[in-house]
């Protein structure tokens, strides 16, 4: 998921790249400037959608391994029982 997504924002950027008249000189892509290409995948990573989702997603996942870790310990309980007894009753022997 994170490969294609990485994927899909670089695309997204080489093809941004021509529209906002970033040069492929070394010369001119050597000071990051506005229109740089390492801006616009730095703006891609901070702000593209896709990329905050996949960053939930990621989060979801690692909150789902928490939980799942939980599963192997002990659940604590109490639990109580009255009993019912009177000198009839032949099982109850009595605290003699």
């Amino acid at each position: 998921m994170i490969k294609q997504l990485g994927i899909r924002v670089l695309a997204a950027c080489l093809f941004l790249c021509p529209l906002f008249g970033v040069a492929a000189d070394s010369e001119q892509t050597s000071t990051p400037g506005p229109g740089s290409l390492e801006a616009l995948l730095q703006s891609a990573l901070e702000e593209h959608p896709l990329v905050d989702a996949g960053r939930a997603e990621i989060r979801s996942a690692e909150q789902g391994i928490k939980s799942a870790r939980w599963q192997f310990f002990p659940t604590p309980g109490v639990e109580y029982q009255r009993a019912y007894a009177d000198d009839a009753d032949r099982n109850f022997q009595g605290d003699d």
